[in-house]
Protein backbone atom coordinates (compact mmCIF):
# COMPACT_ATOMS: atom_id res chain seq x y z
CA UNK A 1 0.00 0.00 0.00
CA UNK A 2 2.95 2.12 0.91
CA UNK A 3 4.48 1.74 -2.05
CA UNK A 4 1.39 2.32 -4.11
CA UNK A 5 0.93 5.21 -2.52
CA UNK A 6 4.79 6.57 -3.44
CA UNK A 7 4.09 5.13 -6.91
CA UNK A 8 1.02 7.39 -6.96
CA UNK A 9 3.07 10.53 -5.63
CA UNK A 10 5.45 10.19 -7.95
CA UNK A 11 3.14 10.13 -11.09
CA UNK A 12 2.72 13.54 -10.95
CA UNK A 13 6.68 14.43 -10.90
CA UNK A 14 6.63 11.65 -14.11
CA UNK A 15 3.94 13.86 -15.48
CA UNK A 16 5.91 17.07 -15.08
CA UNK A 17 9.22 15.42 -15.98
CA UNK A 18 7.62 13.80 -19.41
CA UNK A 19 5.94 17.38 -20.14
CA UNK A 20 9.24 19.59 -19.54
CA UNK A 21 10.60 16.98 -22.19
CA UNK A 22 8.33 17.07 -24.81
CA UNK A 23 8.47 20.95 -24.08
CA UNK A 24 12.30 20.82 -24.60
CA UNK A 25 12.10 18.56 -27.85
CA UNK A 26 9.55 20.72 -29.14
CA UNK A 27 11.85 23.87 -28.76
CA UNK A 28 14.23 22.06 -29.91
CA UNK A 29 12.19 21.20 -32.95
CA UNK A 30 10.96 24.66 -33.33
CA UNK A 31 14.53 25.92 -33.44
CA UNK A 32 16.06 23.68 -35.49
CA UNK A 33 13.10 24.53 -37.82
CA UNK A 34 13.34 28.45 -37.74
CA UNK A 35 17.35 27.88 -38.42
CA UNK A 36 16.59 26.42 -41.42
CA UNK A 37 14.32 28.52 -42.55
CA UNK A 38 16.22 31.37 -41.91
CA UNK A 39 19.18 29.71 -44.19
CA UNK A 40 16.96 29.30 -46.83
CA UNK A 41 15.70 32.73 -46.72
CA UNK A 42 19.43 34.25 -46.28
CA UNK A 43 20.33 31.53 -49.16
CA UNK A 44 17.62 33.05 -51.05
CA UNK A 45 18.34 36.50 -50.46
CA UNK A 46 21.67 36.07 -51.51
CA UNK A 47 20.46 34.82 -54.40
CA UNK A 48 18.07 37.98 -55.47
CA UNK A 49 20.89 40.05 -54.24
CA UNK A 50 23.04 38.48 -56.93
CA UNK A 51 20.60 38.32 -59.57
CA UNK A 52 19.73 42.00 -58.94
CA UNK A 53 22.98 42.89 -59.26
CA UNK A 54 23.14 40.94 -62.46
CA UNK A 55 20.09 43.15 -63.22
CA UNK A 56 21.72 46.33 -62.51
CA UNK A 57 24.91 45.81 -64.42
CA UNK A 58 22.63 44.54 -67.47
CA UNK A 59 20.39 48.34 -67.13
CA UNK A 60 23.78 49.49 -66.39
CA UNK A 61 24.70 48.55 -69.91
CA UNK A 62 21.73 49.11 -71.60
CA UNK A 63 22.13 52.54 -70.67
CA UNK A 64 25.74 53.02 -71.84
CA UNK A 65 24.76 51.79 -75.54
CA UNK A 66 21.70 54.24 -75.29
CA UNK A 67 24.30 57.16 -74.35
CA UNK A 68 26.91 55.23 -77.15
CA UNK A 69 23.50 56.36 -79.77
CA UNK A 70 22.48 59.23 -78.62
CA UNK A 71 26.39 60.07 -79.27
CA UNK A 72 26.39 58.79 -82.38
CA UNK A 73 22.53 61.03 -83.50
CA UNK A 74 24.08 64.27 -82.42
CA UNK A 75 27.67 63.81 -84.43
CA UNK A 76 25.33 62.76 -87.32
CA UNK A 77 23.51 65.94 -86.55
CA UNK A 78 26.72 68.16 -86.53
CA UNK A 79 27.73 66.37 -89.83
CA UNK A 80 24.28 66.82 -91.29
CA UNK A 81 24.32 70.86 -90.04
CA UNK A 82 28.19 71.38 -91.43
CA UNK A 83 26.69 69.33 -95.01
CA UNK A 84 23.58 71.69 -94.65
CA UNK A 85 26.59 74.71 -94.04
CA UNK A 86 28.88 74.07 -96.73
CA UNK A 87 25.69 74.08 -99.01
CA UNK A 88 24.63 77.02 -98.07
CA UNK A 89 27.65 78.97 -98.68
CA UNK A 90 28.35 76.45 -102.00
CA UNK A 91 24.86 78.03 -103.08
CA UNK A 92 26.26 81.66 -102.13
CA UNK A 93 29.15 81.13 -103.64
CA UNK A 94 27.70 80.32 -107.40
CA UNK A 95 25.54 83.16 -106.71
CA UNK A 96 28.40 85.79 -106.25
CA UNK A 97 29.86 84.45 -109.31
CA UNK A 98 26.63 84.89 -111.38
CA UNK A 99 26.61 88.41 -110.23
CA UNK A 100 30.06 89.21 -111.45
CA UNK A 101 29.81 87.86 -114.18
CA UNK A 102 26.79 89.40 -115.40
CA UNK A 103 28.23 92.41 -113.80
CA UNK A 104 31.25 91.49 -116.62
CA UNK A 105 28.72 91.23 -119.21
CA UNK A 106 27.07 94.43 -118.28
CA UNK A 107 30.48 96.64 -118.24
CA UNK A 108 32.01 95.13 -121.30
CA UNK A 109 28.31 95.90 -122.68
CA UNK A 110 29.62 99.57 -121.46
CA UNK A 111 33.35 99.57 -123.10
CA UNK A 112 31.43 98.44 -126.35
CA UNK A 113 29.18 101.45 -126.23
CA UNK A 114 31.87 103.60 -124.86
CA UNK A 115 34.10 102.41 -128.17
CA UNK A 116 31.36 102.99 -130.26
CA UNK A 117 30.91 106.36 -128.98
CA UNK A 118 34.32 107.47 -128.98
CA UNK A 119 34.73 106.23 -132.63
CA UNK A 120 31.71 108.11 -133.14
CA UNK A 121 33.88 111.46 -131.64
CA UNK A 122 36.87 110.51 -133.99
CA UNK A 123 34.64 110.77 -137.05
CA UNK A 124 32.86 113.86 -135.86
CA UNK A 125 36.07 115.48 -135.17
CA UNK A 126 37.36 114.08 -138.56
CA UNK A 127 34.55 115.69 -140.45
CA UNK A 128 35.17 118.85 -138.32
CA UNK A 129 38.57 119.28 -139.01
CA UNK A 130 38.17 118.53 -142.19
CA UNK A 131 35.70 121.22 -142.88
CA UNK A 132 37.66 123.27 -140.99
CA UNK A 133 40.32 122.84 -143.34
CA UNK A 134 38.37 123.88 -146.19
CA UNK A 135 36.62 127.12 -144.82
CA UNK A 136 37.30 130.77 -145.76
CA UNK A 137 39.62 132.54 -142.99
CA UNK A 138 37.63 135.55 -142.61
CA UNK A 139 34.10 134.34 -142.85
CA UNK A 140 32.72 130.99 -140.76
CA UNK A 141 31.07 128.14 -143.30
CA UNK A 142 28.37 126.29 -143.35
CA UNK A 143 27.47 123.13 -145.04
CA UNK A 144 23.73 123.09 -146.73
CA UNK A 145 22.80 119.75 -147.94
CA UNK A 146 19.77 120.25 -150.17
CA UNK A 147 17.12 118.22 -151.73
CA UNK A 148 18.98 116.85 -154.45
CA UNK A 149 21.95 115.01 -154.27
CA UNK A 150 24.53 117.30 -155.10
CA UNK A 151 26.28 119.05 -152.14
CA UNK A 152 27.91 122.49 -152.22
CA UNK A 153 29.51 125.12 -149.97
CA UNK A 154 27.88 128.24 -149.27
CA UNK A 155 29.88 130.92 -147.66
CA UNK A 156 27.68 133.03 -145.58
CA UNK A 157 28.96 136.28 -143.87
CA UNK A 158 27.78 136.40 -140.59
CA UNK A 159 28.19 138.83 -137.67
CA UNK A 160 29.92 136.69 -135.23
CA UNK A 161 31.69 137.80 -132.14
CA UNK A 162 34.56 135.24 -132.28
CA UNK A 163 36.51 134.18 -134.72
CA UNK A 164 35.69 130.88 -136.43
CA UNK A 165 39.43 129.35 -135.18
CA UNK A 166 38.48 130.35 -131.92
CA UNK A 167 35.56 128.22 -131.91
CA UNK A 168 36.98 125.25 -133.36
CA UNK A 169 40.08 125.47 -130.77
CA UNK A 170 37.23 125.35 -128.03
CA UNK A 171 35.48 122.31 -129.50
CA UNK A 172 38.66 120.76 -130.21
CA UNK A 173 39.75 121.31 -126.79
CA UNK A 174 36.55 120.00 -125.17
CA UNK A 175 36.60 116.91 -127.28
CA UNK A 176 39.90 116.08 -126.78
CA UNK A 177 38.80 116.35 -122.99
CA UNK A 178 36.10 114.44 -123.49
CA UNK A 179 38.94 111.66 -125.10
CA UNK A 180 40.58 112.16 -122.27
CA UNK A 181 37.66 111.01 -119.77
CA UNK A 182 36.43 108.64 -121.91
CA UNK A 183 39.71 106.88 -121.93
CA UNK A 184 40.27 107.28 -118.05
CA UNK A 185 37.02 105.53 -118.10
CA UNK A 186 38.33 102.66 -119.83
CA UNK A 187 41.16 102.26 -118.17
CA UNK A 188 39.10 102.44 -115.06
CA UNK A 189 36.82 99.37 -116.30
CA UNK A 190 40.09 97.55 -117.78
CA UNK A 191 41.19 97.33 -114.14
CA UNK A 192 37.71 96.27 -112.92
CA UNK A 193 37.66 93.62 -115.56
CA UNK A 194 41.22 92.54 -113.96
CA UNK A 195 39.98 92.49 -110.39
CA UNK A 196 36.78 90.65 -111.13
CA UNK A 197 38.78 87.51 -113.89
CA UNK A 198 41.17 87.30 -110.38
CA UNK A 199 37.82 86.98 -107.96
CA UNK A 200 36.58 84.66 -110.73
CA UNK A 201 39.88 82.53 -110.58
CA UNK A 202 39.23 82.61 -106.58
CA UNK A 203 36.26 81.69 -106.53
CA UNK A 204 36.65 78.96 -108.68
CA UNK A 205 39.39 77.75 -106.71
CA UNK A 206 37.47 78.03 -103.88
CA UNK A 207 34.52 75.57 -105.53
CA UNK A 208 37.01 73.24 -105.70
CA UNK A 209 38.06 73.11 -102.11
CA UNK A 210 34.56 72.50 -101.18
CA UNK A 211 33.83 69.98 -104.03
CA UNK A 212 36.80 68.26 -102.08
CA UNK A 213 35.68 68.59 -98.90
CA UNK A 214 32.18 67.60 -99.60
CA UNK A 215 33.65 64.47 -101.24
CA UNK A 216 35.55 63.78 -97.70
CA UNK A 217 32.08 64.29 -95.82
CA UNK A 218 30.29 62.12 -97.73
CA UNK A 219 32.77 59.53 -97.23
CA UNK A 220 32.43 59.86 -93.85
CA UNK A 221 28.68 59.82 -93.62
CA UNK A 222 28.94 56.54 -95.73
CA UNK A 223 31.01 55.08 -92.70
CA UNK A 224 28.67 56.69 -90.06
CA UNK A 225 25.81 54.88 -91.58
CA UNK A 226 27.78 51.90 -91.52
CA UNK A 227 28.38 51.82 -87.99
CA UNK A 228 24.48 53.50 -87.35
CA UNK A 229 23.57 49.90 -88.75
CA UNK A 230 25.85 47.80 -86.47
CA UNK A 231 24.72 49.65 -83.21
CA UNK A 232 20.96 48.92 -84.54
CA UNK A 233 21.85 45.30 -85.16
CA UNK A 234 23.64 45.29 -81.12
CA UNK A 235 20.43 47.12 -79.93
CA UNK A 236 18.54 44.46 -81.15
CA UNK A 237 20.69 42.03 -79.18
CA UNK A 238 20.09 44.15 -76.40
CA UNK A 239 16.48 44.13 -76.72
CA UNK A 240 16.29 40.39 -76.55
CA UNK A 241 18.60 40.45 -73.74
CA UNK A 242 16.79 42.25 -71.97
CA UNK A 243 13.35 40.21 -72.65
CA UNK A 244 15.48 37.57 -71.70
CA UNK A 245 16.23 39.15 -68.23
CA UNK A 246 12.65 40.49 -67.91
CA UNK A 247 11.41 36.30 -68.12
CA UNK A 248 13.85 35.43 -65.36
CA UNK A 249 12.75 38.04 -63.17
CA UNK A 250 9.24 36.69 -63.58
CA UNK A 251 10.52 33.19 -63.01
CA UNK A 252 12.05 34.70 -59.71
CA UNK A 253 9.07 36.50 -58.79
CA UNK A 254 7.12 33.39 -58.92
CA UNK A 255 9.64 31.36 -56.77
CA UNK A 256 9.47 34.11 -54.17
CA UNK A 257 5.84 34.01 -54.23
CA UNK A 258 6.53 30.27 -53.68
CA UNK A 259 8.40 30.46 -51.04
CA UNK A 260 6.62 32.94 -49.06
CA UNK A 261 3.14 30.61 -49.51
CA UNK A 262 5.65 27.69 -47.72
CA UNK A 263 6.48 29.95 -44.95
CA UNK A 264 3.19 31.17 -44.02
CA UNK A 265 1.86 27.52 -44.08
CA UNK A 266 4.68 26.69 -42.27
CA UNK A 267 3.77 29.05 -39.15
CA UNK A 268 0.41 28.58 -39.37
CA UNK A 269 1.49 24.64 -38.80
CA UNK A 270 3.99 25.21 -36.01
CA UNK A 271 2.63 27.21 -33.67
CA UNK A 272 6.29 29.88 -32.80
CA UNK A 273 6.76 29.79 -28.53
CA UNK A 274 10.19 30.31 -28.17
CA UNK A 275 11.81 33.31 -28.94
CA UNK A 276 14.84 33.66 -31.00
CA UNK A 277 18.05 35.43 -30.07
CA UNK A 278 17.64 39.48 -29.93
CA UNK A 279 21.17 39.46 -30.96
CA UNK A 280 20.86 37.66 -34.23
CA UNK A 281 17.50 39.52 -35.41
CA UNK A 282 19.41 42.85 -34.80
CA UNK A 283 22.04 41.73 -36.87
CA UNK A 284 19.36 40.18 -39.59
CA UNK A 285 17.63 43.39 -39.57
CA UNK A 286 20.82 45.98 -39.54
CA UNK A 287 21.72 43.45 -42.48
CA UNK A 288 18.44 43.88 -44.19
CA UNK A 289 18.93 47.39 -43.54
CA UNK A 290 21.97 48.20 -45.29
CA UNK A 291 20.82 45.78 -48.47
CA UNK A 292 17.88 48.39 -48.67
CA UNK A 293 19.60 51.33 -48.14
CA UNK A 294 21.94 49.88 -50.80
CA UNK A 295 19.43 49.27 -53.31
CA UNK A 296 17.87 52.54 -52.90
CA UNK A 297 21.15 54.80 -53.39
CA UNK A 298 21.63 52.32 -56.38
CA UNK A 299 18.00 52.71 -57.81
CA UNK A 300 18.48 56.85 -56.88
CA UNK A 301 21.51 56.70 -59.11
CA UNK A 302 20.24 54.41 -61.79
CA UNK A 303 17.17 57.23 -61.88
CA UNK A 304 19.24 60.53 -62.33
CA UNK A 305 21.38 58.41 -65.30
CA UNK A 306 18.11 57.57 -66.94
CA UNK A 307 16.54 61.34 -66.25
CA UNK A 308 19.83 62.62 -67.61
CA UNK A 309 19.60 60.22 -70.68
CA UNK A 310 16.49 60.56 -71.59
CA UNK A 311 16.78 64.75 -71.04
CA UNK A 312 19.53 64.51 -73.69
CA UNK A 313 17.53 61.82 -75.92
CA UNK A 314 14.50 64.39 -76.07
CA UNK A 315 16.89 67.34 -76.99
CA UNK A 316 18.27 65.67 -79.86
CA UNK A 317 14.75 63.72 -81.06
CA UNK A 318 13.67 67.39 -80.83
CA UNK A 319 16.40 68.93 -83.41
CA UNK A 320 16.40 65.50 -85.34
CA UNK A 321 12.51 65.84 -86.13
CA UNK A 322 13.83 68.75 -89.10
CA UNK A 323 16.53 66.69 -90.17
CA UNK A 324 15.70 62.50 -89.57
CA UNK A 325 14.05 60.63 -91.65
CA UNK A 326 11.34 57.99 -90.26
CA UNK A 327 13.63 54.90 -89.76
CA UNK A 328 15.91 57.49 -87.37
CA UNK A 329 12.85 58.33 -85.14
CA UNK A 330 11.69 54.30 -84.99
CA UNK A 331 15.42 53.84 -83.59
CA UNK A 332 14.99 56.98 -81.56
CA UNK A 333 11.29 55.49 -79.98
CA UNK A 334 13.04 52.21 -79.91
CA UNK A 335 16.10 53.16 -77.47
CA UNK A 336 13.49 54.88 -75.54
CA UNK A 337 11.02 52.09 -75.09
CA UNK A 338 14.18 49.82 -73.93
CA UNK A 339 15.14 52.36 -71.26
CA UNK A 340 11.88 52.24 -70.07
CA UNK A 341 11.39 48.46 -69.90
CA UNK A 342 14.83 48.32 -68.23
CA UNK A 343 13.48 50.99 -65.23
CA UNK A 344 10.21 49.04 -64.98
CA UNK A 345 12.42 45.40 -64.54
CA UNK A 346 14.69 47.54 -62.41
CA UNK A 347 11.56 49.11 -60.00
CA UNK A 348 10.26 45.17 -60.20
CA UNK A 349 13.10 44.05 -59.10
CA UNK A 350 13.06 46.37 -55.64
CA UNK A 351 9.69 45.72 -54.84
CA UNK A 352 9.97 42.04 -55.27
CA UNK A 353 13.34 42.12 -52.39
CA UNK A 354 11.27 44.71 -50.62
CA UNK A 355 8.19 42.09 -50.25
CA UNK A 356 10.50 39.21 -49.38
CA UNK A 357 12.22 41.53 -46.88
CA UNK A 358 8.75 42.20 -44.92
CA UNK A 359 7.32 38.85 -45.17
CA UNK A 360 10.73 36.75 -43.98
CA UNK A 361 11.20 39.62 -40.91
CA UNK A 362 7.65 40.20 -39.32
CA UNK A 363 9.05 41.46 -35.69
CA UNK A 364 11.12 44.15 -37.35
CA UNK A 365 10.53 47.54 -35.69
CA UNK A 366 8.34 49.96 -36.46
CA UNK A 367 10.64 52.73 -37.64
CA UNK A 368 12.17 49.88 -40.26
CA UNK A 369 8.75 49.43 -41.42
CA UNK A 370 8.09 52.99 -41.91
CA UNK A 371 11.09 53.40 -44.37
CA UNK A 372 10.01 50.14 -46.13
CA UNK A 373 6.89 51.78 -46.60
CA UNK A 374 7.86 55.09 -47.57
CA UNK A 375 10.72 53.52 -49.86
Amino acid sequence: MRQLNQSVDAIPNEVNLIHRALKYEQSNIIESTLWTIHQLAHARLNELAHRYENSVESVRGACRTQLANTISILRELMNQKQKRELNENEQRLEQNVLDLREELEEKSFEIQLLKQQVEQLKAEREEALSLVSWAPHNYPTAWVQTDSSDRAWRSVATQTGKPVEDEEREKREAFEQLVVELQARNEMLKIALDKSQTYIATVDKRYSNLEEQMQALSDKMSAGAAENAQLRSQLGEHVAENEKLKQQLRASQAQVTDLSSTLRSLRSAVPVTASLDTSSWEIRVNELTNTVESLRRERQFLGDEYARLNDKLNKSLESNKLLQSGSDKKNASTIREQALSAEVSTKNGHSCVLGFVMKMCPSVSSSLTLQIFIY
